[in-house]
């Protein structure tokens, strides 16, 4: 049983190393600059330096999310952020502003590229909780926003998924600071700064990876679903390639070490060796079994018709 199991995951991890895409984007170092903003973005003129260094998106992995925020869903009703949990489900939160006009569209673009690419749906396997960063901003937009996302998505099931909300700016800071989301007004151009970033949290409300960028590899997401539900979503593949694979923060992606595949390689040669010397062992032991049953049954063993066994007449006379 060892050997098998032990033989499929090798077999696995080669595969996967075989297979593996580039995963997220990169991801800057704590606290060191801003997530990236994709391709052809570009910052409003007069966005000063000061404005940029505070939008920062920064690693908090393993933080407390407070689960008291609260918020007001696309229909208006309130709802804490602690309520979303409630089924148990692992979370991908980000945080955008729906009258953006550009870094939060390529966000949520991205988010519909990855859904469509991914068999886990909202609802179902994760909650998806889109969060805007506007105090100004009301559930209306929210409403409108979300109905116009599940359309391109063209899948409105997965709508009772997908959460849309919004806040007061105390409830939006309590927990955009708690994920390390930084951002911040810019007086002049009246826009916000901010970064672009995904945010994958556990059941219990802990944040377990920053995936940043505004494009999200749906393995990458996949994985880190499966990671932060603990093996409690997922197909059985998933939950072996996460043996194979740990995610790196410094590079934002699942990634393999050679210490990783030396060890599942070593584990498999030592299993496969054991299991050499225990049928060797086996075989060796039958062989002397049936040896020595042959040996009892042979021309040794002892016969009536043997010529120095005096034989016995009816009468009982020698």
């Amino acid at each position: 049983m060892k050997r098998t199991s032990s033989h499929h995951l090798l077999v696995g991890c080669l595969l996967a190393l075989a297979s593996a895409p580039a995963y997220a984007q990169a991801a800057p170092e704590a606290g060191k600059e801003p997530a990236k903003a994709p391709p052809g973005y570009q910052e409003p003129a007069g966005m000063s330096k000061d404005v940029r260094d505070e939008a920062q998106v920064v690693d908090k992995r393993n933080a407390q999310l407070p689960l008291d925020a609260s918020f007001d869903d696309e229909s208006g009703q309130k709802i804490k952020f602690g309520d979303l949990l409630s089924s148990g489900r692992p979370v991908l939160l980000q945080f955008v502003y729906f009258n953006c006009p550009g870094l939060c569209s390529a966000v949520l673009n991205g988010t519909l590229e990855c859904l469509r690419e991914m068999e886990m749906r909202p609802g179902r396997d994760f909650e998806l909780v889109t969060i805007s960063i506007s105090p100004t901003e009301t559930s209306n937009l929210a409403r409108q926003k979300k109905e116009n996302h599940l359309r391109a998505l063209g899948r409105p099931e997965d709508g009772p998924g997908w959460h849309f909300l919004t806040g007061t700016e105390a409830q939006i800071k309590k927990i955009t600071d708690a994920a390390g989301f930084g951002f911040r007004f810019d007086e002049e151009t009246r826009e916000y700064a901010h970064g672009a970033a995904m945010f994958v949290v556990t059941p219990e409300g802990v944040l377990s990876q920053t995936i940043y960028g505004a494009y999200y590899e749906p393995r990458t997401v996949r994985l880190s679903l499966v990671e932060a539900a603990d093996g409690k979503i997922g197909s059985a593949l998933d939950r072996l390639l996460l043996f194979c694979y740990h995610f790196d923060p410094k590079t934002g992606k699942y990634t393999t070490t050679v210490m990783t595949v030396t060890r599942v390689i070593g584990t498999t040669f030592a299993v496969w060796l054991l299991g050499m010397v225990a049928l060797y062992l086996w075989r060796e032991r039958r062989q002397r079994a049936v040896a020595g049953d042959d040996g009892l049954t042979g021309d040794d063993a002892p016969s009536g018709n043997d010529p120095q066994t005096p034989a016995t007449s009816a009468g009982g006379t020698a």
